[in-house]
Formats: structure tokens, C-alpha cells, sequence
């Protein structure tokens, strides 16, 4: 990834715009690494040098079995707050379509909906809004929720949610043809919160970059307004 910022003790360095990056000179021993992007932490780890220069390369997974890892790691941190109502309500009816959208019922705040590594919590008193949206599709055959309402949640992250097309555009706009994608960088913080969880095992977890659940400048809460997207933040599926 580029514009990543690499520490070993005092020697800082820059990746460029592909990814690359020289430590030079490093002492003989042990040494704490540290990988930062805008200033936050994507990553620690101890690297040993034995014998002069220390080729080593940190690999930042944008595909495969990477992005699912940490797409699923991210959706267990998500899920892990707001324990006001354990019990996700019933939303039996589909409440309005607009555009290939489908919203519903307002539910009170804290309530949780949604299975697996797609669970999420409303997060206002009015209008529905959650943590983060990470249903596709609405279910009506073949599934079993008995919480009543029939989403394709317990697919995340391999379904075309929100959340997992924010995080797919953040690794376009991480590329190293990035720059021809300037109105996707919103979604690099999705990107990075991918990383995070990958690379920390925390059962508690930190605030995510971007949809840490507090409410920010524009009255957003989550990624479905970036660009690219362009969606409602509250709870939806898309037809």
C-alpha cells in the first residue's frame, strides 16, 4: 500500500506509490516495527537483523483470503457493541423501496439484527440507522432467522453489501492506480479497518477508522453515503 509510514526505533520511511519502501542501515539485534497510515497503526511486529541489511517486505493482503479475513474480523469487532438489546426484533414488513433500496420499520435503539459476522446494532432512537450495513439481499426462501427477518447477513463479507463494496473500493483507491480514483478515498478508512482487525486480534477492539459508531460532520454514522455507493446509512437490503 502506498503513502504508508514504516518505523524501526528512529529510522522513518515512506512507502511510494507502489508499496515499496528502504530501511537503511539498520543495527544488528532486534527491533520493534511499526506501520502507520495518517497516523494510525495498522500494524506491530518485531523483525531481527543477524547480518548487515535486512530485506523484508510486510504484505498487505488486498484480495482473497486476505480481504475475507479481515472483512469477517471486522464484522465480529462491529458486532461486539452496543449490548443494549441482545434479541434481534422481528421486521416483518418491508417498510419502502426507492430506487432498488429496500428500508424498514424503525427499530429502538440498541437492538440488534442481522446473523454471523454480518450482525449489527441500530444505532439512533428515529430512522433506522446501524453500525454498519452489511446485508445484500433480502431472503424470503430457504432461509431460517428466526429473529423474522430474512437477510443475507450470515453471507458477509462475500455478499455485495455496503460495507464490503467500501472496502473493495478502498483497496482500488490503495492501488497503485489509485490516483485515477480520487472520489474513493473515503473508503480507504474501511480498507485500513479491514487491516486492523486482521492483523490485531483484539476481542475488544479499537475504534474503527471511520464507522466507530458516533456520529460525524453531515450527521453520518456509517460508509453507505461514500461515493460509490451513495446509499441511505439506515438499515436496507437491495433488491
Amino acid at each position: 500500500m502506498r503513502n504508508l509510514e514504516v518505523q524501526v526505533g528512529k529510522v522513518k520511511t515512506t512507502t511510494n506509490k507502489k508499496g515499496h519502501y528502504t530501511l537503511p542501515a539498520l543495527p544488528i539485534g532486534k527491533h520493534k516495527m511499526i506501520i502507520k497510515r495518517d497516523g494510525k497503526v495498522l500494524r506491530e511486529l518485531e523483525i531481527e537483523v543477524k547480518n548487515g541489511n535486512l530485506k523484508f517486505n510486510v504484505v498487505f493482503q488486498s484480495t482473497g483470503v486476505g480481504f475475507i479475513a479481515g472483512a469477517q474480523k471486522m464484522g465480529e469487532q462491529m458486532s461486539s457493541r452496543h449490548q443494549t438489546n441482545t434479541n434481534s426484533a422481528p421486521i416483518q414488513t418491508q417498510e419502502t423501496e426507492n430506487n432498488g433500496i429496500v428500508t424498514y420499520k424503525d427499530l429502538p435503539k440498541g437492538t440488534k439484527v442481522g446473523t454471523g459476522q454480518g450482525k449489527m446494532s441500530i444505532l439512533t432512537d428515529t430512522g433506522n440507522v446501524v453500525s454498519c450495513n452489511k446485508a445484500d439481499a433480502y431472503e424470503t426462501e430457504g432461509a431460517n432467522f428466526p429473529e423474522g427477518w430474512e437477510s443475507d447477513t450470515w453471507r458477509f463479507p462475500l455478499n455485495w453489501s455496503d460495507c464490503s463494496q467500501s472496502i473493495a473500493l478502498g483497496i482500488l483507491y490503495a492501488s497503485e492506480i489509485g490516483f485515477f480514483f480520487p472520489e474513493y478515498e473515503n473508503s480507504l478508512n474501511c480498507y485500513i479497518e479491514s487491516l486492523q482487525n486482521v492483523m490485531h486480534d483484539e476481542s475488544k477492539g479499537e475504534n474503527a477508522p471511520y464507522c466507530n459508531w458516533e456520529q460525524k460532520d453531515g450527521n453520518h454514522y456509517n460508509c453507505s453515503w461514500f461515493e460509490g455507493i451513495e446509499h441511505t446509512e439506515a438499515l436496507h437490503t437491495h433488491k
